[in-house]
Order: structure tokens, then C-alpha cells, then sequence
């Protein structure tokens, strides 16, 4: 069967310092929980046209939606030899469940995943390094920042704005908007957006 590996994404850590010890296989799994429930938060119409959908497999979280670019964000893996060293059998099933949708993706690998041999198991399946993916991590304490925009958080009725906004930043198909917009207001997410003069100008979550 053909592979269509696009490339394996380093993925850093970025610190606040002295605010936290972080536990980096706790930060892979907030990573994983997110992505999860983002995947489940895709409208009916939109999940069934484009085969959006999550699997575990040997601990890994595989995350695919066909058709949508860039596959570094749609097509992925995440938490590959984290939670439990991964096995040459292991690393294979879990490449053999995205190579059968026949598009690229990509493989994001901690540099605390395991067994250190997978770097080289990647490459010898025809990936290639990327850039890094980094992780910014801080304590919930308030932030002394200082800005002309109006930032604050947003529910659901601002949802088709954060949408568009994240939509266009990313340069992504306009048809993904109504999947992003489902996130302001829904549970465990905390959503922000910032204001220029009223006009949205930023969105995150």
C-alpha cells in the first residue's frame, strides 16, 4: 500500500519561566483532549463530506479529515511513544491506519516520546523533519500586558466572527468557519478574541 507521509513535526517546549514545573506527557494529553473534542465538535454535514474522525491507536491520537490543507493541522499524530514507549509493531499499525486514507499527513513527535529509535523509524518510512511545533505553557495568573486592542473572551454569539477570523489569518477554506465557530461556548473551552476599533482583529482558544 502506498504511504503519503509529508513530514515528522518536531515538537519544542516553550516555558514561562519559574511559573510551573510542567509535566511533559500532561501537556501532550491537554494537547490530545483538545484536538479530541475540536474533532467532535465538526457539524454533521461538514464530518460526513470531508470523513472527519479520531482514532486511538497504541496510545497515539490519529486525527483525519480528508481534503482540507494543510495536512499538518488536519491530517496528524499525536502522542506517539508518550504515554507508553512505542514498539516497532506499534509505530507501524499506527502509520498503517493513516496511510489507508491515501493523503498526506503528519506525525508530531515530543522530543520525550520513546523509544529514541523513532526518529529514525520515521525517516525510514520516507518522512521528513518539519519545523517546530511548539508548546507555550504558564500558570492561569493574571498577565500584566499592555495593549491598544480590546481584548476578552466571547460565547456563542460572536462564534461566525472568531471563525472567520482564525479562517483568515491561517489562509484555511472558507468552509471551515462554521467548525471553528462551534468552539466559543462550548464546554471546557475558553475562547478570546481582539478588537481594533470594534473590528475583530484576532481570535485564540
Amino acid at each position: 500500500q502506498q504511504a503519503y507521509p509529508v513530514g515528522m513535526i518536531m515538537s519544542a517546549r516553550r516555558y514561562h519561566k519559574g511559573a510551573m514545573n510542567a509535566d511533559p506527557a500532561s501537556i501532550e494529553r491537554i494537547e490530545m483532549a483538545a484536538m479530541t473534542d475540536f474533532y467532535r465538535a465538526a457539524p454533521g454535514r461538514l464530518r460526513a463530506s470531508h470523513g472527519i474522525e479520531t482514532r486511538q491507536v497504541e496510545g497515539a491520537l490519529c486525527l483525519v479529515c480528508r481534503n482540507f490543507q494543510p495536512a499538518l493541522m488536519f491530517r496528524r499524530v499525536l502522542g506517539l511513544g508518550i504515554a507508553v514507549p512505542a514498539t516497532l509493531d506499534a509505530f507501524d499499525r499506527v502509520c498503517g491506519f493513516m496511510d489507508r486514507f491515501g493523503e498526506p499527513y503528519s506525525v508530531h513527535l515530543s522530543p520525550h516520546a520513546q523509544p529514541a529509535e523513532l526518529s529514525a523509524w520515521l525517516e525510514r518510512r520516507g518522512f521528513t523533519r518539519g519545523y517546530a511545533w511548539m508548546k507555550f505553557v504558564r500558570l492561569c495568573s493574571p498577565l500584566d500586558a499592555h495593549t491598544d486592542l480590546e481584548v476578552r473572551t466571547i460565547g456563542p454569539v460572536e462564534g461566525d466572527a472568531f471563525g472567520r477570523v482564525i479562517v483568515q489569518g491561517f489562509g484555511l477554506d472558507a468552509m471551515l468557519v462554521p467548525w471553528i465557530a462551534a468552539l466559543p461556548g462550548r464546554e471546557n473551552w475558553i475562547c478570546a478574541m481582539a478588537f481594533a476599533n470594534g473590528t475583530p482583529v484576532g481570535s485564540g482558544a
